[in-house]
């Protein structure tokens, strides 16, 4: 696993940047296909809503990824840095009813 504790607090300052809302828990991961990664997921209780940043160290291309707050089936945003992921979230977002006319 990850234990690189500069690149955990590197990883921390990204998801502050963000300014995500609500307290949220870092810890490490390993994927079959792309590796070790950080993840922060928003700490809520069971069945309330919550987000999800990913970093995959050892991709070169999009490396992080970013679940929406939310309950139920959500997509990952990727992007080359954790703005962008953010970013591209919000562009896979639905449009509100308000939006439609």
């Amino acid at each position: 696993m990850i234990r690189n504790e500069r690149q955990r607090a590197e990883f921390i300052a990204a998801v502050e940047a963000l300014r995500l809302e609500g307290p949220y828990f870092v810890e490490t991961r390993l994927s079959r296909q792309r590796g070790p990664f950080w993840r922060a997921v928003k700490d809520v209780a069971a069945g309330q809503p919550w987000w999800e940043i990913r970093y995959f160290p050892a991709c070169e291309r999009y490396a992080w990824a970013y679940l929406p707050e939310g309950i139920g089936p959500r997509e990952f945003a990727w992007g080359h840095t954790p703005q962008q992921a953010f970013l591209n979230a919000l562009w896979q977002q639905p449009a509100s009813s308000s939006d439609k006319g």
